[in-house]
């Protein structure tokens, strides 16, 4: 026969791994296919709410015998153009970015430059990782 205190201390066990097995993932990940890119334009909304969190980000598709030449917009402010590797299928593309307070889900925009005649599209994985600033 358990006692009131092992009672408690089970069913706070079992709360416990309920809020852990619900709780939000720590990536996101996402593939738009080239069919469903407006424009050529491939977007994603990666949350970024966990302010006290670090992300990386990462771009994935099927490996290209050349080098992608990718224009990448940030929140409509940012603009840059990176080289995803020929012969990859993932590639990191920045570590460690942090999440403003005031812009807890970033908009991303991609357009490939470069993009051979049977390019099959463009996913990003958004990793999150622990830890304070």
């Amino acid at each position: 026969m358990m006692s009131g205190i092992t009672h408690s201390a089970a069913a706070l066990a079992i709360l416990l791994m309920l809020a852990v097995a619900c709780g939000r993932p720590a990536s996101y990940e996402k593939f738009v296919r080239a069919d469903e890119a407006a424009g050529g334009v491939y977007e994603f909304c990666p949350e970024m709410s966990d302010t006290t969190a670090s992300y990386d980000l990462s771009f994935y598709t099927a490996p290209l015998s050349e080098p992608l030449h990718l224009e990448i917009i940030w929140n409509s402010q940012h603009r840059e153009t990176v080289w995803f590797p020929a012969g990859k299928h993932r590639a990191l593309y920045r570590s460690g970015i942090r999440a403003g307070s005031d812009t807890p889900e970033m908009q991303l925009r991609v357009r490939p430059l470069n993009a051979p005649g049977d390019f099959r599209g463009l996913g990003i994985i958004m990793h999150q990782n622990d830890g304070t600033r």
